[in-house]
């Protein structure tokens, strides 16, 4: 609903009641989901930027799926409906557009989803979170402020991945970020549990490793199912609680994540394509260097 209130909002122009701050929206974001196929053909083919393209891709398709479902169901509307239908009818930019820039400002609060104009303010894992009274959003400096200094945020505990596609941004060194892998699960055994236990229906088995990984992390705990034997598996309540069954399967993990990170492709920086000016490309080289 806030997507569309948006673009409508903005085909109101001047007589939207919400003028200024429809207008204070940037209208272009860098962003993966933003990057047109120019773009994504300039970067440096490796894990991230692949993993990247897949997910944008995915995310995009059910975008515009949704957007479909959207129209159609206004259309049964009849003519109630034809001034949303017409802005949800133009050019699929503005759609995108309108969802990078909801997904940047929307936030869950204890009486459900806001959109929050103030959430403008970019992010720092140094700032104090936001805190919401009802209706009403609190924020509470850190320190103190000097006029002319700029105002951060903490958005919480966010890996990189998702502040890229989120907001737009990501932080150095950042200690909630992860490090995506895959492994193929030719484990039989995994097979057995995977969807009822985990929800997964391939063997092929994906997720992020935190930065700062404990051994009961959940990754770890899912990673010890799938290079569990079957005697293994027999203990599968002592593996989701997080603790060890066996030096063999703890080796057994420790050594799959290892060659999974291990075997992605890279770039190393001075093989990063040069931006040109394009500030799509200097984002993600920044990016790459980050994570890798």
């Amino acid at each position: 609903p806030f997507l569309v209130w948006l673009l409508y909002q903005r085909s109101l122009g001047a007589e939207s009641p919400h003028k200024t701050f429809v207008d204070s929206i940037p209208r272009q974001f860098v962003n993966p989901l933003t990057f047109v196929n120019e773009q994504w053909g300039a970067l440096a083919v490796d894990y991230t930027s692949m993993r990247m393209n897949q997910i944008v891709n995915n995310d995009r398709e059910l975008l515009f799926k949704a957007r479909l479902l959207l129209i159609h169901n206004l259309e049964e509307n009849g003519n109630d409906s034809q001034d949303l239908i017409r802005v949800l009818n133009e050019a699929a930019d503005d759609y995108l557009w309108a969802y990078v820039a909801v997904k940047d400002l929307i936030r869950e609060t204890p009486s459900g989803l806001r959109i929050f104009p103030a959430m403008k303010f970019s992010h720092s894992p140094l700032a104090n979170p936001a805190t919401f009274l009802g209706d009403e959003i609190v924020f509470t400096a850190a320190a103190d402020i000097d006029v002319g200094d700029q105002v951060f945020i903490n958005y919480g505990n966010i890996n990189n991945h998702r502040l890229l596609l989120h907001h737009s941004l990501f932080v150095e060194s950042n200690t909630q970020d992860c490090v995506y892998f895959a492994v193929n699960a030719k484990n039989p055994y995994w097979l057995l549990v995977a969807e009822k236990v985990f929800g997964y229906t391939s063997s092929n088995y994906e997720n992020c490793l935190p930065i700062s990984f404990q051994p009961r992390s959940d990754v770890l705990k899912e990673m010890r199912t799938v290079v569990a034997s079957d005697k293994e598996l027999d203990q599968i309540d002592v593996i989701l609680g997080g603790n060890s069954v066996s030096i063999e399967n703890e080796a057994h993990m420790l050594r799959a994540l290892y060659f999974a990170i291990k075997s992605q492709t890279v770039t190393a920086p001075e093989d990063l394509p040069d931006p040109k000016g394009d500030a799509a490309i200097e984002l993600w080289n920044l990016y790459t260097k980050d994570h890798q």
